[in-house]
């Protein structure tokens, strides 16, 4: 990847330690993620740091059960309180969060500032289908699939199809009056993978069809080209399931650094402005 290089450190006890992002070609400071463990080998501390620069730092408790009962990072503080069943059931401190369940497990009620109207009530349907959240609607196929949800506020219509396999092959989105104001379109190997999409960001409106063609080194997206071959994006993973490490942009040549918590959720999208043009250090975040 023009040179971007990740290094992996592990500790005596095999557990990754360091991850190590850098552009030997440039006089840079690597970006590193440390993580620490405690004596039962729990993964307490993710930090991601620039030299003395701190970018992001997720620390986790945990209680007898294995359960994180407590979680600091940049947004703060949160405290987990669990019922007998190990089901999530309030959150506290920086954010306030509170959930309730049916007999089955099932979440039929929320209540958390990142919802729409600050809490939900859930409908749950045959087979313990999801059929309303208070935002959307949901419909099945006899397979499970999802294939179609519907807003609630102003009826607009999402419709995925699926293929044999049930791979998304189709999604659609209407408006309320039946418009076409999106579409994509996928196409996939013997492996399942998905090769190629295409999309129409504005539907029937007059926008252009943009096709891309995704290549894989095993598993794993290697390269994105356009319809004319072009390159539009190079990936770089690491060892884990769906591990990626870095995406660069082959016309500016900067790449974009993904840092991820505990679960492996992207958190942190950095770039690094001036590795390829200035070999600088000007990091700047892009979520």
């Amino acid at each position: 990847m023009n040179g971007a290089q990740v290094d992996f450190i592990y500790n005596a006890a095999g557990r990754l330690s360091q991850v190590a992002r850098s552009v030997p070609a440039c006089n840079t400071q690597p970006i590193t993620t440390s993580y620490t463990y405690d004596n039962a080998g729990r993964l307490v501390d993710i930090r991601h740091a620039q030299a003395d620069r701190i970018i992001a730092d997720f620390q986790y408790s945990f209680d007898a059960a294995n359960r994180i009962i407590q979680y600091t990072g940049p947004e703060g503080t949160l405290h987990y309180t669990y019922d007998n069943l190990g089901q999530l059931i309030a959150v506290s401190g920086a954010r306030q969060e509170t959930y309730r369940y049916d007999a089955n497990g099932n979440r039929i009620y929320a209540a958390s500032p990142a919802l729409p109207n600050g809490e939900a009530d859930y409908t749950i349907g045959p087979e313990n289908r999801l059929l309303s959240d208070g935002t959307y609607r949901y419909e099945y196929d006899a397979e499970g699939n999802l294939i179609r949800k519907t807003r609630l506020s102003d009826g607009q219509v999402t419709e995925l199809t699926y293929d044999y396999r049930n791979r998304v092959t189709d999604i659609v989105v209407k408006d309320a009056q039946g418009n076409v104001v999106y579409r994509t379109h996928y196409i996939y190997d013997v492996f399942d993978r998905r090769i190629a999409s295409e999309v129409d960001a504005d539907g029937d409106g007059p926008g252009s069809l943009v096709r891309t063609w995704t290549f894989y080194d095993g598993a794993n997206p290697y390269i994105d080209l356009d319809d004319q071959g072009n390159v539009q994006h190079y990936y770089l993973y690491g060892p884990d399931i769906d591990q990626v490490l870095a995406r660069l942009d082959p016309v500016t040549g900067i790449p974009d650094w993904y840092l991820t918590d505990y679960i492996g959720s992207v958190r942190e999208i950095l770039r690094d402005a001036g590795v390829y043009r200035k070999c600088g250090s000007t990091m700047t975040s892009l979520h």
